[in-house]
């Protein structure tokens, strides 16, 4: 089972009544949000860790902070509402400011009809549920930096084998020039800005879901 199944499966049943509760949607609104989250936190992780120094910042922070435990009792994590402290840390870390989290939330909301203001309120709930699996995996695989990199690598490439959900009532993609097009969000032809970094990845395996379905 990949990481995906893995925590899908973890959230799904009581956990996930949780998450619909504490989000103030119903179950399968939950769930869709859920299955556009965790590709981009996976995706975001990824990303992070192939950058200079991100693998063993990533590493050391599992190792410091994160060693599972939540997951003994996920349903009384999520009834507790999560540690969004923690959640929205660890979105600074691997999303960027908030400016670049919003700019991010927003464009994969336009692309999925998931509603923009729902990720922005599931992310930090679900982001130390996903270091949680991590930093479990890296204690039992007895994961280096390097091989956590690997880890996550390989998960973000069976993630891009399974397709994304879409909203039912999702509207239809834009026309944007592509990627750049949408990024460039003033229009002055720059792609320079926090978003960039990793919009684009997330944004480019998003649409490519999109296009496919």
């Amino acid at each position: 089972m990949t990481m995906m199944d893995i925590l899908l499966e973890q959230m799904g049943g009581s956990a996930g009544g949780q998450i619909a509760q504490q989000l103030g949607v119903d179950e399968r609104t939950a769930d869709q949000a859920i299955r556009v989250a965790l590709p981009m936190l996976v995706t975001a992780l990824s990303r992070n860790a192939d950058a200079p120094d991100g693998a063993t910042s990533l590493h050391d922070a599992l190792a410091r902070d994160h060693d599972g435990g939540l997951l003994d009792d996920l349903v009384g994590y999520v009834a507790q509402g999560g540690d969004l402290q923690d959640g929205t840390a660890i979105l600074g870390h691997v999303l960027g400011g908030r400016r670049a989290q919003q700019a991010t939330v927003d464009e994969v909301s336009q692309h999925t009809g998931v509603d923009a203001s729902l990720l922005s309120r599931l992310l930090p709930l679900l982001a130390p549920i996903v270091l949680a699996y991590l930093g479990r995996q890296q204690r039992q695989q007895g994961f280096d930096p390097g091989a956590l990199t690997g880890y996550l690598n390989e998960q973000e490439t069976r993630i891009q084998e399974l397709p994304l959900p879409r909203a039912e009532t999702a509207p239809p993609a834009r026309p944007s020039g592509g990627l750049t097009g949408m990024l460039d969000q003033d229009g002055d032809g720059s792609l320079a800005g926090e978003a960039t970094k990793v919009g684009m990845s997330i944004l480019e395996r998003l649409l490519k879901g999109n296009r496919g379905g």
